[in-house]
């Protein structure tokens, strides 16, 4: 039996990038008895699922946190798929307390976990860097591109004759690591192309403009493959930070997939530079100096990139398989020495701790958020004092007016 710390992929929306890959990990596995952790209430049925189970999965260092004391007594079966690189996105994000918190639960993890899974070897390189003290440490690379979306009605493999090659494509939200300002600001100044932005955020996107050769719109993930099959060139400006270094954004496998050359702030993203992918800069973009010839080439050259991209995965996924049928024959004298009790004293412990922490953190989140009305309580203030003022100018000029005509 696997025990997934994680919230069930068959009973929640799975558009997110996190779900879809629960949601991958749990398709390798269709014939075993899979228990979704998220979907237990009870603390000490949970405590009985985590001695019971042949195989723990936990899936991102939020979800290790859930059962983290349990990493000293039950590593030998404890998968850890990591996702990301967390305290980093949360110092990225301004949230340094959580930053702090998740960077100790790493650690932890770190110091007694055995099975690491990782989205790219720029991740795995990344914290056998970070945390060079443990030896012995198993590691799968397991790239997962979830869902293709790619238009069926092609027989080849990209029908290079249906491109634009001055149509520019963005697929995706308007969270500020997307870098939409920068996007915006291109489209806003560079006349020669038609640019093509599909998301379900159009408030991010307020400042682009409305003209014929620019398209906002929000569309189905089953849509998104028609306009891919237009553009020949696609948005993924990512900061050279350590969170997109490591990363395996499924934004840059649709590209490659269908024949969408990116264009890039900087190329460091997960392994795909290793890989070999050819990109286009912004500065190319708007300085005209692209032909078409470049872009065929290189919608050329990522397909194999792509080809090699998905030898990867699959070579992961059957590690991953593998090693679980290893993992059902291990037994540990030092795991069966704890009880359920103890379990349940720790998971006790953990929840208590948490929700201290969501507690503290609405506290926190109150207090911003009544700063910010203040803030915006002395804008207006400021608007509507500005206001009378001119008001009492008209009125005297109005008097002034009157009595001359007087």
């Amino acid at each position: 039996m696997i025990l997934f710390i994680a919230p069930n992929p068959h009973k929640v929306d799975k558009k997110e990038g996190f779900l879809q890959r629960v949601a991958v990990i749990d398709s390798l596995f269709l014939d075993e008895e899979k228990i979704y952790f998220d979907d237990i209430n009870d603390v000490m049925e949970r405590a009985r699922l985590i001695r019971e189970s042949d195989v723990i999965y936990v899936h991102s260092m939020y979800n290790a946190n859930k059962i983290l004391p349990c990493y000293e007594y039950f590593a030998d079966k404890i998968i850890t798929d990591l996702h990301g690189v967390v305290p980093e996105e949360e110092q990225y994000i301004d949230n340094n307390e959580m930053a702090s918190v998740m960077g100790n639960t790493e650690e932890f993890v770190f110091k007694y976990g055995a099975m690491f899974v990782s989205v790219s070897n720029a991740m795995k390189e990344h914290f056998q860097s970070k945390y060079p003290y443990r030896r012995g440490r198993k590691w799968i690379t397991l790239p997962i591109h979830s869902e293709t979306i790619v238009d069926k009605s092609d027989t080849a493999k990209i029908d290079k004759s249906s491109k634009n090659k001055d149509t520019v494509i963005y697929a995706g939200g308007g969270q500020r690591w997307q870098n939409v300002d920068a996007m915006i600001e291109i489209a806003n100044k560079t006349s020669k192309y038609e640019f093509i932005f599909l998301s379900h955020d159009k408030k991010a996107f307020l400042d682009l403009k409305n003209n014929d050769s620019t398209l906002l719109k929000s569309v189905s993930s089953q849509e998104v493959a028609k306009y891919y099959k237009k553009a020949s060139m696609g948005f993924i400006l990512r900061d050279d930070t350590i969170v997109n270094r490591v990363a395996c954004p499924t934004k840059l496998i649709e590209y490659l997939e269908n024949g969408v050359v990116p264009i890039v702030l900087s190329e460091n993203i997960g392994d795909f530079n290793t890989l070999g992918y050819k990109y286009f800069k912004p500065e190319q973009l708007i300085e005209g100096t692209i032909s078409a010839e470049d872009i065929k080439c290189n919608i050329e050259n990522n397909y194999r990139v792509y080809n090699k991209f998905m030898k990867l995965a699959d070579k992961g996924k059957s590690q991953l398989i593998k090693y679980r049928h290893f993992l059902a024959s291990v037994d540990s004298g030092k795991r069966s020495s704890i009880s359920v009790d103890a379990i349940y004293a720790y998971l006790k412990g953990v929840e208590d701790s948490n929700l201290l922490l969501r507690r503290n953190y609405q506290v926190e989140a109150q207090k911003i958020k009544i700063g910010e009305y203040a803030k915006m309580a002395e804008y207006y203030k400021a608007e509507y004092d500005n206001l009378a003022k001119r008001i009492d100018k008209i009125v005297i000029l109005r008097k002034l007016i009157k009595k001359s005509n007087s």
